[in-house]
């Protein structure tokens, strides 16, 4: 289901003019059966909930709702219009769908990103072919809190654009960023600044060495904006490298870097950490024919490297999502891309934690349906993490759902309800064994024992003792 859009240059020039078009477009509201795992695939009681129909519905992005519950974005090709529209689904804090919407038209419409915004309603954005003025554009839709659409923009030029990540800035407007590409070859990053109601205040092109692919954005504590991702155009021989640009306040850059660790290195999402520097997360390959593996790279607040940690299971490992968490350190989300059983290889998901030096504290590892190819994360308020990601079974002519789950905080699958911890069982005291020559003896002096109690007691008058006895079970 994942288009692969063919997308244009819009300039080499920093300063680019993109056309706006706003389109209304056909919302539909759909009733989506929750699908369930089999006891066979996932132990029963366990809070996991599939979410999808007929065909291919995967996650794009999953954000805690002010109401404690959680919106997730995705792209939906068992509902709606056409051959693949935006999916919101909004579900209590237990999972419980209470809505879901559809938004697109009769041609193939890509979510790439979700944000809750400050009025409490949600903007999506990424890559629409219905609508715009090129093969595809950029789409931003916002709705509000119920997910009915407010407005539509589209932001493009004659041939195709692809929004990969978007942000609400402290303004309340929205930062998009995204790529092109023309012929199959890497084009430029695209930069959209927008204002509340989504009109342009300013667009920027990157290309050259100042970057390749936006992956990821973030604004930062000085109201400027860093963006991540990949870049090629600076090394030879098919190489490609982790890209990192800080700008100011209006899209212009401030510096640009690169780091590579092997051959091929992507960065797929940044944050601004706590003091002040960033975080990448992505994945790094040694040869054109290796595996990928995880590469998260911590920097200071001028981009120079402080530390760096590979991860490299048997399978093939994308990072998706990097979060840092309440005690400092981070949580970094991804997937393997690996058929489950295929030359003794699995495919699941995984959160890895790391404390904040980089250390790793644990890994968890969660198999889906046998096939699964992204996972998002956010931290809950009380510490623990709730998930989005796409699975389907390892069987042909299977489809993907989008799979929700909340896991406590060592990164274990929660139950649905909590389950009370059994008092420890008491323990039976030995009862030792007598012949029955010692059982007759012990009767008779139990007899006499309880006669002369019954004496005292009648002697005593309003002297009265009770005998606690303890029974073993």
């Amino acid at each position: 289901m994942r288009k692969k859009a063919l997308l244009y240059i819009l300039s080499v020039s920093l300063l680019s003019t993109l056309l706006v078009q706003a389109q209304a477009v056909r919302v539909d509201s759909q009733t989506v059966e929750n699908m369930a795992y089999t006891s066979a695939e996932i132990p029963t009681g366990i809070a996991v909930e599939l979410y999808g129909g007929a065909f291919d519905d995967e996650a794009a992005g999953l954000v805690q709702t002010s109401d404690g519950g959680y919106a997730i974005a995705g792209t939906t090709t068992s509902f709606g219009a056409g051959g693949g529209d935006f999916w919101l689904i909004k579900v209590d804090a237990n999972g419980t769908m209470a809505w879901n919407r559809t938004y697109g038209g009769s041609k193939s419409d890509v979510a790439t990103v979700i944000v809750q915004t400050s009025d409490g309603g949600y903007a999506l954005a990424g890559e629409t072919c219905s609508f715009g003025v090129g093969e595809s554009d950029f789409w931003l839709v916002k709705v509000n809190s119920s997910g009915q659409m407010q407005w539509n923009k589209t932001y493009g030029q004659a041939t195709a654009d692809k929004a990969t990540s978007m942000i609400q800035t402290i303004d309340d407007g929205y930062a998009i960023v995204g790529y092109s590409i023309e012929n199959g070859v890497n084009g430029d990053t695209l930069f959209v600044k927008t204002d509340s109601s989504g009109k342009i205040q300013w667009n920027r092109t990157y290309s050259g060495s100042e970057g390749g692919r936006a992956y990821s954005i973030v604004q930062t504590s000085d109201g400027g904006y860093a963006l991540a991702g990949t870049t090629s155009s600076v090394n030879d021989g098919g190489q490609s490298d982790f890209w990192l640009a800080k700008t100011d306040s209006n899209g212009l850059i401030k510096w640009s870097k690169t780091y590579t660790e092997q051959k091929t290195d992507s960065a797929k999402s940044v944050i601004q950490t706590s003091d002040g520097g960033y975080l990448l997360a992505g994945y790094t390959t040694r040869a054109i024919l290796d595996s990928p593996h995880v590469w998260v790279l911590n920097l200071d607040a001028e981009g120079n490297a402080k530390w760096n940690v590979t991860w490299a299971p048997r399978e093939p490992a994308i990072a998706d999502k990097v979060i840092q968490t309440s005690d400092g350190g981070y949580v970094v989300s991804g997937w393997t891309s690996a058929l489950k059983g295929f030359n003794g290889l699995s495919s699941y998901m995984f959160l890895i934690k790391l404390d904040i030096n980089g250390n790793m504290h644990w890994n968890s590892s969660y198999e889906g349906l046998g096939d699964s190819n992204a996972l998002f994360v956010v931290q809950t308020d009380t510490g623990g993490y709730t998930t989005a990601g796409t699975t389907r079974s390892a069987e042909e002519y299977s489809h993907y759902d989008i799979w929700f789950a909340q896991l406590d905080p060592s990164g274990v699958l929660q139950s649905l309800s909590p389950i009370p911890t059994a008092p420890a069982p008491e323990t039976s005291p030995t009862v030792p064994e007598f012949t029955s020559t010692a059982v007759l003896a012990l009767a008779i002096i139990t007899c006499v024992v309880a006669l002369t109690l019954k004496r005292r007691q009648a002697l005593s008058g309003n002297r009265l003792f009770k005998l606690k006895v303890a029974s073993s079970r």
